[in-house]
């Protein structure tokens, strides 16, 4: 019995041996089947230049588990050529990571970065890429030269005169209010060295505004003044990897105001104060971090203000996405919040931007909260006005003249919130808000010098 047994043992494991070779053989002849299949369909596919087709097959033989080089390269490549940029990206960065870099690789993946708005990660691509293929796309990432500039018109005279109307017992008012104004910018971005980027610009601000004083039964007096400010920007990017940039920055505002409002009567004089004459320097510094993926950027900063006698700081944090994997769709969601203000320090930001024709994009945006004393856009725009805002709305229109320039049109519409100072019958000072509007238009032109 014992020798039955063994003999029945060794041919039950013999048999599960045999079974489980013939099922390993037939799985591998399967597998060896199918990816064969998948080659050569995918190939053929590629070979016709059917994009949509191959970006469908392909897609499946890597889901089941056949993501070697030659297969993400012609996925990769079918997406670039659908224009599904972030998802091309995905592909090429997981082919180089099997294989390394060559040139055809390279050049896709480098162009699926320019097309998602990743200039720093393109720059960085260049390290890796041959002399033929550094040559051939020397003048692709150059020198930005920008420059914009329109008026700014405002409504605050009006209602300021309003609301004296509507309080009629009033013995004194002193009431400001804007009038228009006139900003311009230009500057400058450029590459260095691959990981480097530079930023510098100059803006001009000249605004007007006027103030209007009110003695019931003495004096009426008024004054138009200046507030010329010039500003100073610089930031030095680095770009640590394809995903993180990281780039410090530094703004210098000299501002003048000149109030040339006098009287000769010594009552007068003690309401109105001397005649102000007056210059002195803010400066914004800090820096931002940012992560770019393939669908998405998400970027946060830290910045120090100081505005006039004011020193305060600002956070700020802002995502990025991309749903259809290329710039026709964005939207972008921005949140800041700053020390200065103590009962609203929080101001939203919500843009979209979609694709309308052939070159020409349309980007709108709400924004709500004060952004007076605040700074946007990594410190390159500072908010340096005195009175609040509530919300703004804006849009703007890009259009391609060419690969090398492009032309923007900006409309901003803000509620702006202003205050008047009056006494009463009792003398009792008494601050009265009021709100008004603003409308900034600006035009201006991006061209990349070769």
């Amino acid at each position: 019995m014992a020798g039955i047994s063994k003999w029945l043992l060794g041919f039950l494991l013999f048999a599960m041996a045999f079974r489980a070779n013939c099922q390993s053989y037939d799985s591998i002849t399967k597998n060896e089947k199918e990816i064969q299949y998948f080659e050569s369909l995918t190939l053929r596919l590629y070979y016709e230049a059917k994009w949509d087709s191959l970006l469908n097959m392909g897609q499946l033989a890597i889901s089941k588990g056949y993501n070697y080089y030659y297969m993400l390269l012609r996925v990769g490549a079918a997406s670039y050529y659908t224009n599904k940029y972030s998802l091309a990206a995905r592909y090429l960065e997981n082919a180089r990571k099997l294989y390394g870099a060559d040139d055809f690789t390279n050049e896709l993946l480098f162009y699926a970065y320019i097309y998602t708005g990743r200039n720093q990660q393109a720059s960085l691509l260049k390290k890796d890429l041959s002399l033929e293929l550094k040559l051939k796309l020397r003048k692709t990432i150059g020198n930005i030269f920008y420059f914009e500039g329109g008026p700014i018109m405002t409504d605050g005279d009006l209602h300021a005169e309003k609301l004296m109307k509507n309080n009629s017992i009033i013995t004194f008012s002193d009431k400001y209010f804007e009038k228009n104004a006139v900003y311009f910018v230009t500057g400058w971005r450029q590459p260095v060295k691959n990981r480097f980027w530079l930023t510098a610009s100059v803006s001009y601000l000249d605004f007007n505004k006027h103030r209007d004083v009110q003695i019931k039964y003495w004096d009426s007096l008024g004054g138009d003044y200046k507030v010329r400010q010039t500003e100073y920007y610089f930031s030095a990017g680095y770009t640590v990897n394809n995903r993180i940039f990281i780039s410090p920055c530094l703004r210098l505002t000299d501002t003048k105001v000149s109030e040339p409002i006098t009287s000769a009567d010594t009552i007068t004089k003690l309401y109105l104060g001397l005649p102000v004459s007056k210059s002195f320097n803010d400066h914004v510094w800090g820096g931002e971090f940012l992560y770019a993926a393939n669908y998405w950027k998400a970027s946060a900063g830290a910045w120090s203000l100081r505005i006039g006698d004011t020193k305060s700081w600002q956070l700020s944090t802002s995502l990025v996405l991309l749903p259809m994997g290329n710039l026709n769709l964005y939207a972008i969601t921005s949140f800041t919040w700053k020390s200065s203000e103590i009962n609203s320090p929080y101001v939203i930001s919500q843009s979209c931007g979609v694709k309308l024709v052939n070159r020409t994009w349309l980007e709108v945006t709400g924004t709500y909260g004060n952004v007076a004393g605040t700074s946007e856009y990594n410190g390159q725009l500072l908010n340096n006005q005195i009175n609040k805002s509530k919300y703004r709305l804006s849009s703007i229109v890009l259009i391609d003249l060419s690969s090398k320039m492009r032309f923007s049109l900006r409309y901003q519409y803000m509620k702006n919130e202003s205050q008047a100072w009056f006494l009463n019958e009792e003398y009792k000072l008494i601050e009265k808000s009021y709100n008004y509007n603003r409308h900034i238009i600006t035009g201006g032109l991006t061209w990349d010098v070769l």
